[in-house]
């Protein structure tokens, strides 16, 4: 019995990691269509995709209905007003706003005819910055009050900004690193204050941690100390061209002219997710419920289950003594530990 059991456990680990594997691959979801889709906001189970109009779906991508408004959203922010309201800002030229899911929507008082290209949440603070030499300089605005009223932040910023994250010092303020033409700046007082950090000029910037990540057409670099300095961590990437990030827990995502990238060690190294995407070119990513988003190019939003690829299923095979056989545990995504077979 004992030589019988020794032959079967390493096919019975095999024939896991096989069943495990041989589905994990992108799908493509339907409904989300003209025009790349550049831009995503998750809140809650809802998701909204930005291509040339708006999209939103509350089942993870199987359906996608189409709710304006009539302009192609350059940036979107979804922020939960309580626990059936989500508020939707969707911009361009003006900052529009809706409270009930795109059925009807308004101005929402700033500042009109400036490019508001980019925008970031914390909590209920929703920040846009802007492009072009507005009425607040080369600036960022932001509101508390769901876009009731708006705040101007103009700042020391030199140059359009190209991205805008929230930082994670533990001030009292929101922390606030933006990236533009000119450099990254970073403020600890919501934006009121900015102090220059570096030259380099970033696409897109994310935080995990004390850690914060940028991107350009160089790859990605890697911060330890609010901007000071940066490394660069390229390696495994087999596209340097870095449109989008994305974080869960531990792992990092990149989206690139080349595909989808994920890091579990803070860019030490990047390996490709790409199985079943067909179209390389990512520009947005978002993590919801258990599924990481990819929008592309030219074939809308696709999808994959975050049980797939993070972390990859690792089977620990155990010792036995004696005729008292060990449990033999599985690593889970959520690492829970559990048994094929009982000592």
């Amino acid at each position: 019995m004992r030589q019988i059991i020794d032959k079967l456990l390493p096919l019975i680990g095999l024939t896991i990691l096989i069943i495990l594997d041989c589905h994990a691959q992108w799908m493509h979801t339907n409904g989300v269509y003209r025009g790349s889709v550049e831009t995503m906001a998750a809140c809650g189970h809802d998701l909204y995709a930005g291509a040339d109009t708006l999209f939103h779906t509350t089942d993870n991508g199987i359906t996608w209905v189409s709710i304006g408004p009539n302009f192609r959203p350059v940036a979107l922010a979804a922020v939960s007003k309580s626990s059936d309201s989500t508020i939707i800002f969707s911009c361009d030229l003006n900052i529009d706003y809706s409270s009930d899911n795109g059925a009807d929507w308004a101005e929402r008082g700033a500042p009109p005819n400036t490019s508001y290209d980019v925008t970031t949440v914390s909590g209920t603070k929703v920040f846009f910055g802007y492009n072009v030499f507005g009425v607040y300089g080369w600036g960022v605005i932001y509101t508390r009050d769901f876009g009731a009223s708006w705040n101007g932040t103009p700042g020391p910023l030199d140059g359009g900004i190209n991205c805008l994250t929230i930082g994670h010092t533990g001030s009292g303020d929101t922390d606030l690193f933006a990236g533009t033409t000119k450099g990254i700046y970073f403020s600890t007082d919501n934006g009121f204050d900015w102090t220059l950090q570096d030259t380099l000029s970033f696409n897109t910037m994310t935080v995990k941690g004390t850690k914060i990540f940028g991107g350009n057409s160089h790859g990605v670099f890697l911060s330890m100390d609010n901007g000071t300095t940066w490394l660069v961590v390229n390696n495994g990437l087999t596209d340097t061209i870095i449109n989008a990030f994305a974080v869960r827990g531990r792992n990092i995502f990149a989206g690139t002219n080349g595909g989808v990238f994920m890091s579990t060690n803070n860019g030490t190294s990047w390996s490709p997710i790409n199985e079943g995407l067909t179209d390389s070119v990512v520009y947005s990513l978002a993590v919801n419920d258990s599924f990481l988003f990819a929008g592309t190019d030219s074939t809308g939003v696709w999808r994959r289950p975050l049980s797939e690829i993070i972390p990859k299923v690792n089977v620990e095979w155990a010792a036995m003594t004696g005729w008292n056989l060990v449990s033999v545990p599985v690593k889970v995504s959520d690492y829970s530990r559990k048994t094929l077979f009982p000592d």
